[in-house]
């Protein structure tokens, strides 16, 4: 299918549901939302991949996030060195001594990063990092590739079916939803776990995500 502006989206959908009586303006932005969310927490999706450079004064422990950061992909130390940091948890970082000098590891809780060193002079990193989707609204198309367009409006119409008559009746478009997720080469039983917030920033890549192909 074309890709479509919001408006012509929830059009779209509440067809799709057979414009029911009950459905109201906020189901249909609802459950467009959790179709748009399901493709933008995929993994690495360049509509919502962003990278921050960070510069910090020395004798720095924390950074602020950005508002828009879902997930942590990999922090980068790019001067005065350049080397990889990585997340860890929380408690590791509470349990040192700090001292000036290189960051290895950092630990990330809620929108703050914890350095795991007091940063001296200098010191630069880029992240880059999985941000949450703004939901569009009137002719703006999400921002998603177009091939994640029907994606996005079968996960919709799963979701309104399954409010409006039940997991039974919805079932006919969760395995649609499936087949087409794997048709782009993913494995769709394993998305919830692996969209989490946990598996991106631990590296949990061992999962079997990513269906092989020959």
């Amino acid at each position: 299918m074309a890709k479509l502006g919001a408006t012509s989206f929830q059009s779209e959908l509440q067809v799709r549901l057979g414009n029911d009586k009950r459905i109201r303006t906020a189901d249909l932005t609802r459950w467009r939302r959790g179709g748009y969310h399901y493709v933008a927490r995929i993994p690495r999706m360049t509509a919502f991949t962003r990278v921050w450079d960070i510069s910090i004064n020395p004798g720095t422990t924390t950074s602020t996030l950005p508002t828009d950061v879902r997930a942590i992909y990999s922090i980068q130390e790019t001067r005065p060195n350049r080397h990889g940091v990585r997340l860890v948890p929380r408690g590791t970082i509470d349990r040192r001594t700090f001292s000036a000098g290189d960051v290895y590891d950092a630990a990330r809780q809620g929108r703050t990063v914890y350095w795991g060193n007091s940063v001296s002079a200098g010191t630069r990193f880029r992240m880059t990092f999985q941000a949450d989707p703004t939901l569009p609204s009137g002719t703006t198309t999400h921002a998603y590739d177009e091939e994640w367009d029907d994606v996005a409006m079968e996960r919709a119409t799963y979701l309104g079916l399954k409010d409006l008559s039940g997991e039974e009746r919805a079932s006919v478009h969760k395995a649609l939803l499936d087949e087409l997720v794997r048709e782009r080469g993913y494995d769709s039983s394993r998305l919830d776990r692996i969209c989490s917030i946990e598996s991106i920033e631990t590296g949990a890549k061992s999962l079997g995500f990513r269906i092989r192909t020959q």
